[in-house]
């Protein structure tokens, strides 16, 4: 599908060619990446609504899929004035091998040398393997930004999730993004929120509702020096 996402005035718009499958394909029961789900899209929409987020900025994409949400970030940096020095680079990341064939293929589709760099590969989230990913693919440098939509799916990738987010995010002033939308699923965001404080996590969620954008920051824990 193409994806005519505006800008941030009215006048400008970034199309984004994407090739996957819809929603009710057979192929989906195999890879739930390979098609677009409707979180991406309020992702999107948010990114839009406050770019200055991700201007410039080192950004990673959990659980891409297609990688309309990556793309974006990795085009919305055009819009920078001196487009040509950004230093914005995006990391769009999957487990799936097959999703990640067709990632690629998206990235290629939609790639804008003027908007920073941007790359594809393969991240299975747990600590030592994030470990692994930041050493062999990041410089060993942690991420300002980490993005992602509908990717908790089971109650048994919580807490690989959270092991990645803590190894992978800048602590000073990193945000993790993570755009829900309810599903007939054996595992809640209150499940995600609760092991993400225990993660070390502090979030603010959308208001008076339960669908939408959760931005997660590190809370570092003060302990205080009792004097006897």
């Amino acid at each position: 599908p193409d994806s005519n996402i505006p800008g941030e005035d009215d006048t400008s718009s970034i199309d984004i060619e994407l090739r996957g499958y819809k929603y009710e394909s057979d192929q989906i029961w195999k890879s739930t990446g390979l098609t677009l789900w409707r979180a991406s899209r309020d992702l999107c929409d948010y990114l839009v609504e406050d770019a200055e987020l991700i201007r410039n900025k080192r950004m990673l994409e959990l659980g891409a899929g297609l990688g309309l949400c990556g793309i974006l970030a990795h085009r919305l940096n055009s819009i920078v004035e001196e487009a040509n020095d950004t230093k914005a680079a995006v990391f769009l990341t999957d487990g799936d091998t097959d999703v990640l064939a067709q990632l690629r293929d998206n990235v290629a589709r939609n790639t804008d040398a003027s908007c920073g760099t941007i790359s594809c590969h393969q991240l299975l989230w747990g600590e030592e393997t994030s470990k692994l990913f930041l050493e062999r693919h990041g410089g060993g440098q942690t991420f300002d930004v980490l993005l992602a939509a509908d990717i908790v799916y089971a109650p048994a990738i919580v807490q690989p999730l959270w092991e990645t987010v803590r190894t992978l995010l800048n602590r000073s002033s990193g945000i993790f993004l993570l755009a829900y939308t309810q599903r007939d699923l054996k595992v809640s965001i209150d499940d995600v929120l609760s092991a993400g404080k225990e993660a070390g996590f502090s979030c603010v969620g959308p208001k008076d509702k339960i669908e939408g954008i959760y931005v997660f920051r590190w809370q570092p824990v003060i302990v205080e020096e009792i004097k006897t």
